[in-house]
């Protein structure tokens, strides 16, 4: 399985997308095509994010599951520490990793440095221009990734990593008087499989 799988919330090249402090709650549910997976995100005090994530497959034997603190220590600095854990066929196997991001304008760089040695390290440097924001994933195994997201009411991300794996999604957020509805259409395309999912996301 590539390391970025189905489960990409945000661009799969943007390593720390889903790891960068917010101080927005946000919660989104995804169907892809079988697999399933939640995701929540929960301020709890001034520059302290929780998040949570679980994921299932479509035959609900094999889960993921991680929580991360994140803190803003710095007004362009944001650290966190990650735990994971992954369930398959009754057998649990933990992970956990330190994640570090620097944003400045127009520049951002994140990395996951992992605990455990087995483990590999992964650098995610990325630059935005205006509606455009650009992409790239390092990681130790050599499964490098590639991105862009354009945003100009609807937006659009594509990402390809090696073995001709495609990533493509479309989004656009709604404005209620409860918050923002966001939906999207999500798709991944290999030489192996294609698949075909949709999000819902809703933020306060």
């Amino acid at each position: 399985m590539v390391f970025t799988s189905s489960l990409f919330a945000v661009n799969p090249a943007d390593l720390t997308g889903t790891y960068r402090y917010s101080d927005k709650e946000y919660y989104k549910f995804v169907y892809d095509g079988g697999p399933t997976w939640i995701f929540a995100t929960l301020p709890v005090r001034e520059n302290l994010s929780l998040y949570f994530r679980g994921w299932q497959n479509e035959e609900k034997d094999i889960r993921k599951g991680d929580v991360r603190i994140i803190k803003r220590l710095l007004s362009n600095f944001d650290a966190g520490l990650v735990f994971k854990g992954d369930w398959k066929n009754g057998s649990f196997t933990p992970k956990a990793e330190l994640m570090l991001d620097f944003h400045a304008g127009m520049l951002g760089i994140g990395a996951l440095i992992p605990f455990q040695p087995e483990y590999d390290l992964k650098v995610g440097p990325r630059i935005y221009l205006d509606n455009l924001s650009c992409y790239l994933l390092f990681s130790e195994d050599n499964r490098h990734c590639f991105g862009l997201s354009y945003q100009k009411g609807i937006k659009l991300e594509t990402a390809y990593e090696r073995d001709d794996i495609w990533y493509f999604k479309a989004s656009r957020s709604f404005k209620t008087k409860f918050g923002f509805f966001i939906p999207e259409l999500r798709l991944k395309f290999t030489p192996q499989e294609s698949f075909y999912g949709v999000g819902l996301g809703f933020r306060f």
